[in-house]
């Protein structure tokens, strides 16, 4: 399946035309970018997508028509193409390729051993590949970093006004507004100690020669966009 999306991803409107297609019954078409979107929020999964995106929303005084939560490269070039505001997420990979790891063995416990078995350099395949497929209009949208984004999300919210001229509400969330997002978010949004035990056996993955070329080639993409 991954093999099939890769190869469609080369090929943006397509690829999202063939999305809207599955989801046309479902409430996530929403998600997929338009020239009507306010702003496209995207990223590769576990890079603090979802925290951004209700933080975001917690601070605008009207509701806005997001695109977020494809995942995939697809969705950040057509949003550019648009000249929709685009907001791109990102996280070191083997934080991000672990975390996604651990919350698909977390939500499937009766597939766990199978998708144990699935090797972490294909996660960091993959994240190399998503991020690759941007980088050469990475001048035209604004880069979000997790740790940053965690802490405060002013500073991203700025830097997209700046970039877009757009008067999106920005300042940091306050301690109430910030646990009231952690508390709605989920278990996938919050720290989870299950998910943490399941990390520290696919940290262990880390030492294998081929995972380590495959984060090698990840480090490298992720400090052409973090640095």
């Amino acid at each position: 399946m991954n093999r099939i999306k890769n190869v469609l991803q080369r090929f943006p409107a397509l690829y999202l035309n063939l999305l809207k297609i599955k989801r046309r019954n479902h409430w996530s078409k929403e998600w997929i970018v338009t020239k009507e979107s306010d702003i496209t929020i995207e990223g590769y999964q576990r890079s603090a997508n979802s925290y951004f995106l209700d933080a975001f929303q917690v601070l605008q005084n009207r509701k806005l028509k997001i695109a977020t939560h494809v995942h995939a490269p697809s969705q950040i070039q057509v949003s550019v193409r648009l000249g929709v505001p685009t907001v791109v997420m990102i996280r070191h990979p083997l934080d991000a390729t672990k975390s996604l790891k651990a919350l698909e063995c977390q939500c499937n416990p009766n597939k766990m051993e199978q998708l144990l078995e699935i090797p972490l350099h294909r996660y960091l395949k993959n994240y190399t590949l998503f991020y690759q497929n941007i980088a050469p209009i990475k001048n035209r949208f604004v880069i979000a970093h997790f740790k940053e984004v965690v802490e405060t999300i002013q500073p991203t919210i700025d830097r997209t006004n700046a970039m877009f001229g757009t008067e999106f509400v920005s300042r940091d969330l306050t301690k109430e507004e910030k646990e009231k997002v952690f508390e709605t978010g989920g278990t996938h949004l919050s720290p989870n100690v299950d998910r943490d035990k399941i990390k520290a056996t696919i940290a262990l993955e880390a030492e294998s020669h081929e995972t380590q070329e495959a984060l090698s080639r990840a480090v490298e993409i992720y400090h052409s966009f973090a640095d």
